[in-house]
């Protein structure tokens, strides 16, 4: 259920949706991407200026990052001495932050600055054996790198790391686990947390460290149950994803706490927000059902509330279908998609394409983690694909 304002707004987001229909995705793939179910190349991080990384997957042990320019070359890279890098953020000056390491070992953060030059780095605190360890998800103009550290007990805790390397730990105040998602410019960070009730809630720690927590209204009940932030811009809005009996819904908290949720019109399964820009522009992804199957579109919700829903051009006989993970300064979506034979494709969305947005600002973006990819807030939850696998293999939805 919603309240009289949630609803009206939902009421105009109806009003206010387009299909874009033609194929106005570009889709690339990485040096190396393998072909075939739960292969291929995923596109997370992207920054304002419209440089993507991510990674891909060849079908071997091997794992490895990529970053791809404005004019479309695609630059993969590996960690020295581990198999397996994963690419999730990029700041404006082109540095990637992410995590590294292999099947046995702990894993390591790092941070590659576009000249290629490679820095790893580990949160005290991290246990010694896989999955523990420490994972940067998000870094910021100033090169602070926010994330969190897995220890010994299988507790994950948040970091932030600053440029010149120094590293703070952290949860919210009383807590004893936390996991960061985003940093903006100004050095805020939004995450979520699990509490007594094994309810999920979100916070957002100011740049001086101190933390506000909340939840999305109508939140469901269930252990599984919680509110999910995604993203973080430079004015403190926040973006993302709660759950309750329905499935998934997004919400947009502003700077002083309001929130706002939507569903998009037609979604069946599942509303997921992945990213915000400084204009209020969020990108994101949904689920809907065609006949017997379900299917992953993407969409951009301006500011006032429009909606513009799209999916990928046909890659071989079929429609891609696509999930949207971030939102640059000139309005270019990227992410990733799924062809037929469950192949992972990067996609590039041009902000000409968008007939609904004002799409203007800078992005604080990084990549988006479905239900279930974050749960390591107890000693129990290690459920986590990415972490047991280290290449999250993503659900096929085109098969």
């Amino acid at each position: 259920m919603c309240s009289p304002a949630c609803c009206s707004r939902s009421r105009r987001e109806q009003s206010g949706i387009e299909d874009s229909g033609a194929p106005t995705i570009s889709t690339f793939e990485a040096p190396g991407a393998g072909i075939g179910a739960g292969l291929g190349t995923w596109a997370l991080g992207l920054n304002g200026a419209g440089v993507i990384a991510g990674y891909y997957y060849d079908g071997s042990s091997a794992v490895g990052g990529f970053v791809r320019a404005v004019d479309g070359t695609v630059t993969s890279f590996g960690t020295p001495g581990t198999l397996i890098t994963l690419a999730e953020g990029i700041n404006a000056a082109g540095t990637v932050a992410g995590s590294h390491g292999d099947s046995t070992g702990p894993a390591h953060g790092f941070v590659r600055p576009a000249d290629g030059a490679f820095t790893s780095f580990d949160v005290p605190g991290g246990g010694t054996f896989f999955p523990q360890g420490t994972y940067a998800v998000s870094i910021n103009a100033a090169g602070a790198v926010a994330g969190y550290y897995v220890d010994g007990k299988g507790l994950a805790h948040s970091f932030v790391r600053t440029g010149s390397g120094a590293i703070t730990r952290f949860d919210p105040p009383g807590l004893t686990g936390s996991i960061s998602t985003c940093i903006n410019a100004p050095g805020a960070i939004a995450g979520y947390y699990d509490d007594s009730q094994n309810m999920f809630r979100g916070f957002v720690r100011a740049a001086d460290g101190t933390f506000a927590t909340f939840a999305a209204p109508a939140v469901g009940t269930l252990e599984t149950d919680g509110t999910f932030p995604e993203s973080i811009n430079t004015a403190g809005d926040i973006a993302g994803y709660y759950t309750d009996a329905n499935g998934a819904h997004g919400f947009v908290r502003d700077a002083g706490g309001a929130i706002a949720t939507f569903d998009v019109p037609g979604a069946s399964q599942g509303t997921y927000a992945a990213s915000i820009n400084a204009a209020g522009t969020v990108a994101g992804y949904y689920f809907d059902s065609s006949g017997d199957k379900t299917r992953d579109r993407s969409f951009v919700r301006a500011a006032n509330g429009d909606i513009t829903t799209f999916t990928a051009p046909g890659i071989g006989m079929t429609r891609c279908e696509a999930r949207a993970q971030g939102i640059s300064s000139a309005g270019t979506v990227a992410g990733y998609c799924f062809d037929a034979s469950g192949t992972a494709h990067g996609s590039r969305l041009r902000a000409d394409a968008m007939t609904t947005c004002s799409i203007d600002g800078s992005a604080g973006i990084r990549g988006s983690h479905p239900p279930g990819s974050r749960k390591v807030i107890g000693p129990t939850c290690e459920s986590s694909q990415h972490r047991q696998s280290w290449h999250r293999k993503r659900p096929n939805r085109c098969s």
